[in-house]
């Protein structure tokens, strides 16, 4: 039985339609981002699960039970916020302490509950703090712990890593996988942020004005969109225009960019003539100057001039326009040996057909 499930649910604002005909399964002990730009509907999904707004239409089952005629304290779900929401007056042990209070638990399990998780979350010796006396991250590792102390069957998020910097975030990463790890609680997470979705789930559902983009697992949503908002919105790419002018098999021949690219991901649905969207990610695309031998066959090279180049520590990215008119985004490791082509510097980029995702348009 799933944790969570919502059939054909659906949520109005008057005559803004917030969220059209969801059907979303949670499975127990997942880790499920719901991933999207600003109004996409995803805080819409996690406050309906939470019973802080009821559904236009629709059911919501939580743990196999119906959620009409529950209050948000009979869900057993607990929430982790971005602003942290702890209570400046408490010390941190009194945080944690307050919603076992709140179930009258005994003080001697109080007290060793909450130093379980205090150890839980590599905060063993800070019960005596106030939450001012803390970082961003150790705030946020309070959060959690308080939300983690009664054992909820769910776990709810809402942006938690967003008033981190960005060292933070990706340390507060590893740790609340590693939690999800340890525990098995189902967690849900909502973010805008894509490397946060791409690095802590083990599925992502990407939501796009009130309904489903796509659902699947970070690889595949990355590696296999199946539209250029999803290829666009999750990883950066480039986008050939592109027509179809054969189709054989697996094999979709087409026309872009003055040449005829053999694309070996024909999909359902690639009719001849039509126009079509060709993605490739700036990481297989290789840069070499225009007289650099051939590559591997069924490479194809693409002739232009470097626009410019940026650092970014572990990697460099060139920005190169080609003989269309047309910028590409080149991405390669930076090391001692990594060559720097200059402004204006003519240049060849290359990639392998495979590498090539073919979309809608």
């Amino acid at each position: 039985m799933a944790m969570v499930e919502f059939i054909d649910i659906s949520k109005r604002y008057g005559n803004t339609d917030a969220l059209s005909s969801i059907d979303l399964c949670i499975e127990r002990g997942e880790f499920l981002t719901l991933l999207g730009p600003s109004g996409s509907g995803k805080t819409t999904l996690l406050n309906l699960i939470a019973g802080l707004i009821k559904p236009s239409g629709g059911r919501l089952l939580i743990d196999g039970k119906d959620t009409a005629s529950l209050s948000p304290g009979e869900r057993s779900l607990g929430m982790v916020f971005q602003n942290y929401a702890l209570m400046p007056h408490m010390t941190v042990f009194e945080n944690i302490a307050f919603p076992l209070r709140v179930r009258r638990m005994a003080e001697a399990e109080i007290r060793r509950k909450v130093q379980e998780v205090l150890e839980l979350v590599r905060l063993p010796n800070v019960a005596a703090r106030k939450p001012k006396e803390l970082s961003g991250g150790q705030q946020q590792r309070v959060s959690l712990a308080r939300c983690i102390v009664y054992s909820p069957a769910l776990i709810l998020m809402d942006e938690p890593l967003g008033a981190l910097d960005k060292k933070l975030r990706e340390q507060m990463q590893f740790e609340i996988k590693q939690l999800h790890a340890e525990l098995g609680i189902t967690m849900l997470n909502v973010t805008h942020d894509q490397e946060e979705a791409l690095t802590l789930s083990d599925r992502i559902v990407l939501m796009n004005n009130g309904a489903i983009e796509q659902i699947g697992a970070p690889s595949e949503l990355y590696f296999s969109p199946r539209s250029v908002f999803a290829a666009d919105f999750i990883g950066q790419g480039n986008f050939f225009e592109a027509q179809v002018a054969r189709v054989q098999g697996s094999v979709v021949d087409v026309q872009a960019e003055g040449l005829t690219w053999s694309l070996h991901t024909g999909k359902p649905g690639c009719q001849q003539g039509k126009p079509t969207m060709v993605l490739v990610r700036p990481e297989n695309i290789r840069l070499d100057a225009p007289d650099s031998a051939a590559g591997a066959d069924g490479e194809i090279r693409l002739d232009g001039v470097v626009i410019d180049h940026l650092i970014l520590g572990g990697i460099v990215k060139h920005r190169v326009r080609l003989a269309s008119g047309k910028e590409v985004t080149v991405q390669q490791a930076n090391h001692p040996g990594t060559r720097l082509f200059g402004k204006r510097e003519a240049a060849r980029v290359s990639f392998l057909a495979r590498s090539a995702v073919l979309l809608p348009r």
